[in-house]
């Protein structure tokens, strides 16, 4: 289980990595079948920050929404590649900047 340290680091990198990239692909898993789905964007979104709320962060977009998130038991968020990222079973992916995954 993640504590307060690992959600601010990983909140910090996310400003100081993600922050100005464009959101090009969301991956979500599907709950009954487990399998991960792809879905477009849709128009340009461009993550603008995060911030941390207690055991959960957030995700800002430039289009006024947020992605709420929290690390659940396991505690990880991936970072790289498509293979790196996918391997780690993530419940939502999203493909940022030059193919980049979060």
């Amino acid at each position: 289980m993640p504590e307060l340290p690992e959600i601010e680091k990983l909140v910090r990198r996310v400003r100081r990595d993600l922050a100005g990239k464009q959101v090009h692909e969301v991956l979500a898993r599907d709950p009954n079948t487990g399998e991960l789905r792809s879905q477009p964007a849709g128009r340009a979104t461009t993550i603008t920050g995060a911030r941390r709320y207690g055991k959960m962060f957030s995700l800002d977009l430039d289009n006024g929404r947020s992605v709420l998130a929290h690390l659940r038991l396991w505690g990880a968020a991936g970072f790289g590649d498509r293979e790196t990222c996918l391997a780690a079973q993530p419940t939502l992916a999203l493909r940022v900047g030059d193919g980049e995954y979060f």
